[in-house]
């Protein structure tokens, strides 16, 4: 698993269990906190993958 697949679950956990104890407690600030931490999660699902380094391309053929 990598390190940005990591940080996507642990700030979904951490924004639905904030969501959780806002709904729970009747506080606005902690329901509003959780659903922008989980909104933060959803959009790093749109971070693209660092590219490959150029050594380590398969679409090219190896030098002769």
């Amino acid at each position: 698993m990598s390190s940005l697949v990591r940080i996507k679950l642990a700030l979904f956990v951490i924004g639905l269990i904030l969501w959780a104890w806002g709904y729970r407690s009747d506080d606005s600030y902690f329901r509003v906190a959780g659903i922008v931490v989980l909104a933060i999660a959803f959009l790093l699902r749109f971070v693209g993958r660092r590219p490959r380094t150029p050594d380590s391309r398969k679409d090219h053929p190896p030098s002769p």
